[in-house]
């Protein structure tokens, strides 16, 4: 088989990858590559003969050794409004694209943007004058780094 031709699965997520990737093109997690194979132990095939398919060897992470170290960063875009802003979703997505290349120069790999919800319970005077609690939505960053 040739190299580009070989697949394995991905250790994290289990889908088809390129045997010679070093990221899983749907987790994006990082991948050693498996070099493509030219000879057998029990010999080359005669011409025309089909060799059984290499099977690599994945080696399993125990759980109880972290592959990675994770940092959660708030984020909130920022536009200002007015008869002569031009602020639109273009200037959050640049917000958000500055915040991810400052830490990808740190030595952190992005890994997910998510919604967190948050519960704001009154305090005392806002007890007393019958408030319940609100809720509130912020985007998170997630970073990762091996370790």
């Amino acid at each position: 088989m040739s190299e580009t031709s070989e697949m394995r699965n991905c250790p994290k997520c289990g889908k088809s990858i390129n045997a010679a990737a070093t990221r899983c093109e749907w987790c994006w997690e990082k991948v050693q590559p498996i070099q493509a194979t030219t000879s057998h132990s029990h010999g080359a095939a005669a011409e025309g003969e089909m060799l059984p398919p290499v099977t690599p060897a994945v080696t399993p992470v125990a759980a109880a050794y972290p592959r990675y170290r994770y940092q959660v960063v708030p984020f909130i875009g920022t536009i200002k409004t007015g008869l002569f802003s031009s602020d639109n979703a273009q200037t959050v997505s640049g917000q958000l694209q500055s915040l991810i290349e400052h830490h990808a120069r740190h030595g952190w790999d992005f890994y997910s943007l998510e919604k967190v919800n948050i519960k704001i319970e009154p305090g005392c005077f806002g007890q007393l004058l019958g408030q319940g609690a609100s809720y509130i939505s912020f985007d998170q960053v997630i970073f990762r780094q091996d370790i």
